[in-house]
Protein backbone atom coordinates (compact mmCIF):
# COMPACT_ATOMS: atom_id res chain seq x y z
CA UNK A 1 0.00 0.00 0.00
CA UNK A 2 1.50 3.26 -0.98
CA UNK A 3 1.25 6.46 0.97
CA UNK A 4 -1.31 8.45 -0.71
CA UNK A 5 -3.44 5.06 0.23
CA UNK A 6 -2.38 5.30 3.96
CA UNK A 7 -3.72 9.09 3.70
CA UNK A 8 -7.28 8.20 3.23
CA UNK A 9 -7.40 5.23 4.95
CA UNK A 10 -5.79 7.03 8.23
CA UNK A 11 -7.14 10.81 7.40
CA UNK A 12 -3.74 12.17 8.21
CA UNK A 13 -1.67 13.66 6.32
CA UNK A 14 1.75 12.81 4.34
CA UNK A 15 3.66 14.94 6.89
CA UNK A 16 2.24 13.45 9.59
CA UNK A 17 2.96 10.01 8.58
CA UNK A 18 6.28 10.10 8.10
CA UNK A 19 7.08 12.18 10.96
CA UNK A 20 5.64 9.61 12.96
CA UNK A 21 8.44 7.42 10.92
CA UNK A 22 10.86 9.31 11.71
CA UNK A 23 10.05 9.32 15.44
CA UNK A 24 10.17 5.39 15.02
CA UNK A 25 7.03 4.89 16.08
CA UNK A 26 6.40 3.01 12.51
CA UNK A 27 8.99 1.05 10.78
CA UNK A 28 8.24 1.09 7.21
CA UNK A 29 10.37 -1.25 4.58
CA UNK A 30 11.10 0.30 0.84
CA UNK A 31 10.21 -2.10 -1.66
CA UNK A 32 12.71 -2.61 -5.37
CA UNK A 33 11.97 1.08 -6.52
CA UNK A 34 12.72 3.09 -3.11
CA UNK A 35 9.04 3.14 -2.28
CA UNK A 36 7.42 2.85 1.16
CA UNK A 37 5.47 -0.17 1.51
CA UNK A 38 2.79 0.59 4.13
CA UNK A 39 0.93 -2.61 5.27
CA UNK A 40 -2.60 -3.35 7.71
CA UNK A 41 -0.77 -3.22 10.98
CA UNK A 42 0.99 0.41 9.89
CA UNK A 43 -2.90 1.50 9.02
CA UNK A 44 -3.82 0.01 12.55
CA UNK A 45 -0.55 1.64 14.57
CA UNK A 46 -1.22 5.00 12.74
CA UNK A 47 -4.70 5.29 13.72
CA UNK A 48 -3.73 4.64 17.17
CA UNK A 49 -1.32 6.92 17.14
CA UNK A 50 -3.61 9.78 15.91
CA UNK A 51 -5.84 8.89 18.59
CA UNK A 52 -3.34 9.56 21.10
CA UNK A 53 -2.31 12.65 20.16
CA UNK A 54 -6.25 14.05 19.98
CA UNK A 55 -5.78 13.20 23.62
CA UNK A 56 -2.40 15.38 23.97
CA UNK A 57 -0.08 12.62 24.72
CA UNK A 58 3.75 12.73 23.38
CA UNK A 59 5.55 11.18 21.29
CA UNK A 60 7.93 9.97 23.83
CA UNK A 61 4.97 8.31 25.98
CA UNK A 62 3.31 6.57 22.72
CA UNK A 63 6.44 5.11 21.67
CA UNK A 64 6.35 3.59 25.77
CA UNK A 65 2.45 2.79 25.07
CA UNK A 66 3.49 0.98 21.44
CA UNK A 67 6.18 -1.02 22.56
CA UNK A 68 4.43 -2.25 26.32
CA UNK A 69 3.38 -5.50 26.72
CA UNK A 70 0.56 -4.46 28.81
CA UNK A 71 -0.51 -0.66 27.31
CA UNK A 72 -3.25 -0.23 30.48
CA UNK A 73 -0.43 0.39 32.76
CA UNK A 74 1.39 2.82 31.06
CA UNK A 75 -1.65 4.44 29.66
CA UNK A 76 -2.64 4.34 33.91
CA UNK A 77 0.59 6.01 34.47
CA UNK A 78 -0.20 8.45 31.93
CA UNK A 79 -3.80 9.26 33.11
CA UNK A 80 -2.11 9.73 36.91
CA UNK A 81 0.61 12.68 35.54
CA UNK A 82 -3.03 14.13 34.34
CA UNK A 83 -5.08 13.82 36.84
CA UNK A 84 -2.18 15.54 38.78
CA UNK A 85 -1.91 18.77 36.00
CA UNK A 86 -5.49 18.53 36.32
CA UNK A 87 -5.68 19.12 40.66
CA UNK A 88 -2.53 21.46 39.89
CA UNK A 89 -4.61 23.41 37.75
CA UNK A 90 -7.26 23.83 39.63
CA UNK A 91 -5.56 24.82 43.06
CA UNK A 92 -4.04 28.02 41.02
CA UNK A 93 -7.65 29.17 39.69
CA UNK A 94 -8.46 28.49 43.70
CA UNK A 95 -5.88 30.85 44.56
CA UNK A 96 -6.34 33.34 41.81
CA UNK A 97 -10.27 33.03 42.50
CA UNK A 98 -9.24 33.83 46.83
CA UNK A 99 -7.21 36.95 45.07
CA UNK A 100 -10.46 38.31 43.22
CA UNK A 101 -12.61 37.69 46.08
CA UNK A 102 -9.93 39.04 48.57
CA UNK A 103 -8.79 43.39 48.50
CA UNK A 104 -5.55 41.99 47.57
CA UNK A 105 -3.91 43.75 50.33
CA UNK A 106 -0.72 42.96 52.03
CA UNK A 107 -2.39 40.48 54.73
CA UNK A 108 -4.54 38.69 51.70
CA UNK A 109 -1.48 37.88 49.79
CA UNK A 110 0.63 37.25 53.00
CA UNK A 111 -1.79 34.15 53.70
CA UNK A 112 -2.19 33.05 50.23
CA UNK A 113 1.08 32.78 49.31
CA UNK A 114 1.66 31.08 52.81
CA UNK A 115 -1.24 28.29 51.98
CA UNK A 116 0.16 27.52 48.71
CA UNK A 117 3.59 27.14 49.42
CA UNK A 118 2.34 24.59 52.35
CA UNK A 119 0.13 23.02 49.38
CA UNK A 120 3.64 22.78 47.21
CA UNK A 121 5.26 21.38 50.29
CA UNK A 122 2.94 18.49 51.12
CA UNK A 123 3.17 17.43 47.14
CA UNK A 124 6.94 17.54 47.41
CA UNK A 125 6.84 20.41 45.00
CA UNK A 126 8.16 23.23 46.50
CA UNK A 127 11.55 22.99 46.61
CA UNK A 128 12.35 22.06 42.87
CA UNK A 129 9.46 24.84 41.80
CA UNK A 130 11.13 27.47 44.59
CA UNK A 131 14.25 26.92 43.17
CA UNK A 132 13.19 28.35 39.77
CA UNK A 133 11.26 31.11 41.04
CA UNK A 134 13.84 32.33 43.46
CA UNK A 135 17.03 32.23 41.11
CA UNK A 136 15.22 32.87 37.61
CA UNK A 137 18.21 33.66 35.32
CA UNK A 138 19.55 30.79 34.84
CA UNK A 139 20.99 28.80 38.15
CA UNK A 140 18.13 27.91 39.46
CA UNK A 141 16.67 26.36 35.98
CA UNK A 142 19.69 24.38 35.67
CA UNK A 143 20.07 22.63 39.70
CA UNK A 144 16.14 22.61 39.61
CA UNK A 145 16.53 20.20 36.16
CA UNK A 146 19.43 18.81 37.23
CA UNK A 147 18.71 17.22 40.63
CA UNK A 148 14.52 16.46 39.61
CA UNK A 149 14.85 13.35 40.57
CA UNK A 150 15.90 14.03 44.11
CA UNK A 151 13.68 17.58 44.96
CA UNK A 152 10.63 15.34 45.52
CA UNK A 153 10.57 15.63 48.92
CA UNK A 154 8.74 18.06 51.58
CA UNK A 155 10.55 20.18 53.72
CA UNK A 156 9.09 18.35 57.10
CA UNK A 157 12.12 18.91 59.90
CA UNK A 158 14.08 21.46 60.86
CA UNK A 159 16.89 20.18 60.07
CA UNK A 160 15.73 20.03 56.34
CA UNK A 161 14.47 23.53 56.67
CA UNK A 162 18.35 24.67 57.80
CA UNK A 163 19.45 22.71 54.85
CA UNK A 164 17.21 24.36 52.26
CA UNK A 165 18.18 28.22 54.06
CA UNK A 166 21.63 27.34 53.72
CA UNK A 167 21.46 26.67 50.08
CA UNK A 168 19.29 29.71 49.26
CA UNK A 169 21.56 32.08 50.83
CA UNK A 170 24.54 30.25 49.10
CA UNK A 171 23.07 30.56 45.87
CA UNK A 172 21.98 33.90 46.35
CA UNK A 173 25.45 35.10 47.20
CA UNK A 174 27.34 33.22 44.11
CA UNK A 175 27.85 34.61 40.82
CA UNK A 176 24.97 33.42 38.78
CA UNK A 177 24.91 31.48 35.65
CA UNK A 178 24.03 33.01 32.68
CA UNK A 179 22.13 30.25 30.10
CA UNK A 180 22.85 31.20 26.24
CA UNK A 181 19.26 31.99 24.67
CA UNK A 182 18.95 28.87 22.39
CA UNK A 183 20.07 26.51 25.48
CA UNK A 184 17.70 28.74 27.77
CA UNK A 185 14.78 27.95 25.54
CA UNK A 186 15.20 24.05 25.51
CA UNK A 187 15.27 24.32 29.14
CA UNK A 188 12.25 26.06 29.17
CA UNK A 189 10.55 23.98 27.01
CA UNK A 190 11.58 20.75 29.27
CA UNK A 191 8.40 18.65 30.15
CA UNK A 192 8.07 16.63 33.33
CA UNK A 193 7.51 13.45 30.97
CA UNK A 194 11.11 14.71 29.45
CA UNK A 195 12.72 15.06 32.72
CA UNK A 196 11.89 11.28 33.47
CA UNK A 197 15.34 10.55 31.08
CA UNK A 198 17.51 12.27 33.92
CA UNK A 199 15.84 10.09 36.49
CA UNK A 200 16.00 7.37 33.88
CA UNK A 201 19.97 8.03 33.82
CA UNK A 202 20.46 8.26 37.68
CA UNK A 203 18.93 4.79 38.11
CA UNK A 204 21.40 3.31 35.33
CA UNK A 205 23.99 4.75 37.45
CA UNK A 206 22.85 3.46 40.34
CA UNK A 207 22.30 0.06 38.65
CA UNK A 208 26.08 -0.01 37.72
CA UNK A 209 27.51 0.96 41.36
CA UNK A 210 26.09 -2.86 42.32
CA UNK A 211 27.13 -4.22 38.95
CA UNK A 212 29.65 -7.50 38.32
CA UNK A 213 32.83 -7.15 36.62
CA UNK A 214 31.03 -8.26 33.47
CA UNK A 215 28.36 -5.20 33.40
CA UNK A 216 31.34 -2.87 34.47
CA UNK A 217 33.01 -4.18 31.46
CA UNK A 218 30.01 -3.33 29.26
CA UNK A 219 29.66 -0.21 30.58
CA UNK A 220 33.00 0.88 30.12
CA UNK A 221 32.48 0.10 26.18
CA UNK A 222 29.74 2.47 26.15
CA UNK A 223 31.80 5.24 28.13
CA UNK A 224 34.54 4.91 25.31
CA UNK A 225 32.13 5.12 22.52
CA UNK A 226 30.73 8.21 24.08
CA UNK A 227 33.87 9.57 23.83
CA UNK A 228 34.62 8.87 20.75
CA UNK A 229 31.67 10.32 18.86
CA UNK A 230 31.64 13.23 21.05
CA UNK A 231 35.55 13.85 19.83
CA UNK A 232 33.49 13.04 15.89
CA UNK A 233 31.19 15.59 16.36
CA UNK A 234 34.16 18.10 17.92
CA UNK A 235 35.88 17.61 14.90
CA UNK A 236 32.62 17.66 12.33
CA UNK A 237 31.97 20.68 9.84
CA UNK A 238 28.79 21.42 10.46
CA UNK A 239 28.98 24.54 11.40
CA UNK A 240 24.74 24.02 13.04
CA UNK A 241 26.18 21.62 15.24
CA UNK A 242 29.19 23.96 16.20
CA UNK A 243 27.63 26.37 16.96
CA UNK A 244 25.32 24.32 19.64
CA UNK A 245 28.78 23.04 20.81
CA UNK A 246 29.75 25.79 21.48
CA UNK A 247 26.97 27.20 23.46
CA UNK A 248 26.90 24.39 25.43
CA UNK A 249 30.73 24.46 26.21
CA UNK A 250 30.52 28.00 26.97
CA UNK A 251 27.63 26.69 29.73
CA UNK A 252 29.95 24.02 30.97
CA UNK A 253 32.86 26.70 31.33
CA UNK A 254 30.86 28.50 33.58
CA UNK A 255 29.55 26.01 35.91
CA UNK A 256 33.25 24.08 36.06
CA UNK A 257 34.18 27.18 37.49
CA UNK A 258 31.00 27.97 39.18
CA UNK A 259 31.20 24.57 40.90
CA UNK A 260 35.29 24.36 41.77
CA UNK A 261 35.37 28.43 43.08
CA UNK A 262 32.07 28.77 44.81
CA UNK A 263 31.79 26.46 47.52
CA UNK A 264 29.45 23.98 45.88
CA UNK A 265 31.14 20.91 47.16
CA UNK A 266 31.45 22.55 50.25
CA UNK A 267 28.36 23.77 50.90
CA UNK A 268 24.96 23.13 48.37
CA UNK A 269 26.22 19.01 48.13
CA UNK A 270 26.07 18.54 52.05
CA UNK A 271 22.70 20.04 52.22
CA UNK A 272 21.31 18.17 49.27
CA UNK A 273 22.00 15.17 51.19
CA UNK A 274 20.26 16.36 54.16
CA UNK A 275 16.99 17.23 51.85
CA UNK A 276 17.08 14.35 50.18
CA UNK A 277 18.23 10.64 51.32
CA UNK A 278 17.83 9.41 47.96
CA UNK A 279 20.48 11.54 46.61
CA UNK A 280 22.96 11.25 49.74
CA UNK A 281 22.55 7.50 48.58
CA UNK A 282 23.17 8.15 44.91
CA UNK A 283 25.58 10.64 45.51
CA UNK A 284 27.68 8.32 47.87
CA UNK A 285 27.39 5.46 45.27
CA UNK A 286 28.57 7.58 42.19
CA UNK A 287 31.24 9.07 43.97
CA UNK A 288 32.56 4.65 44.53
CA UNK A 289 31.82 4.25 40.53
CA UNK A 290 33.42 7.14 39.42
CA UNK A 291 36.81 6.35 41.31
CA UNK A 292 36.63 3.07 39.77
CA UNK A 293 35.85 3.84 36.29
CA UNK A 294 37.91 6.93 35.82
CA UNK A 295 41.06 5.27 37.32
CA UNK A 296 40.56 1.99 35.01
CA UNK A 297 39.87 4.00 31.84
CA UNK A 298 42.59 6.98 32.40
CA UNK A 299 39.81 9.52 32.04
CA UNK A 300 39.50 12.55 34.02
Amino acid sequence: MRINQVVIETGLTKKAINYYEEQGLINVKKDENSYRVYTPEHIKVLKEIALYRKLDISIGNINKILEAKDKKLILDKILKEKESEVVKTKIQQKYIEDLIRSNVGEEDIRLIDEEFNQWENKRGEFIKNELVRAFPTGLGMILSIHFSPYLNESLDTEEKYKAWINIIEFLDNSDDITVPEELKKHYESLSEKDLEVFTHTNKKLMEFSYANEKELEEHKKVIMETVKNTESILNSDDDSIKKALESVNKLKTQLKNFFHSSGYYEVFIPNMKVLSKDYKEYHEKLNKLNDKLTKELGLG
